[in-house]
């Protein structure tokens, strides 16, 4: 029973080994960056576009 859950352990300690020698490659991190940034930019418009939206209802309505 010993041996199996030291074995286990070896393999899960491996495959994070392999997540993060995949996260440390340049394209990886480039690529999480471009994505933060476009999520961040779209998020931004649609409060720009949703803060104007209550402004002009607003006027409309008076």
């Amino acid at each position: 029973m010993r041996d199996q859950q030291s074995s286990d352990t070896s393999i899960a300690l491996d495959a994070n080994t392999d997540v993060q020698q995949e996260a440390d490659k340049p394209a990886v991190k480039w690529r999480y960056l471009f994505g933060f940034l476009a999520w961040t930019v779209l998020n931004a418009i649609v409060i720009a576009l949703c803060a104007g939206a209550s402004v002009l209802t607003i006027k409309r309505i008076k």
